[in-house]
């Protein structure tokens, strides 16, 4: 839910800057999804995906509350 809001606000301030990856196994497409990308289209047999940048921000600032 959290990630959804900040979500649209970032996409809101125009803010198109994002993390790409890609899969070809199912296990690295879990992975993806766990990890907050969205699948965005297949092109010979590799699914790209995506995730706005604020996303891996959040998740290193989560990291460092942790320790």
């Amino acid at each position: 839910m959290l990630f959804g809001i900040l979500a649209q606000h970032w996409s809101l301030k125009g803010e198109d800057e994002y993390d790409v990856s890609a899969a070809t196994t199912i296990e690295e497409d879990q992975q993806l999804l766990k990890a907050g990308f969205e699948y965005v289209t297949e092109r010979n047999g590799i699914k790209l995906y995506r995730r706005p940048k604020i996303f891996s921000k959040l998740m290193t600032i989560n990291k460092n509350v942790g320790q």
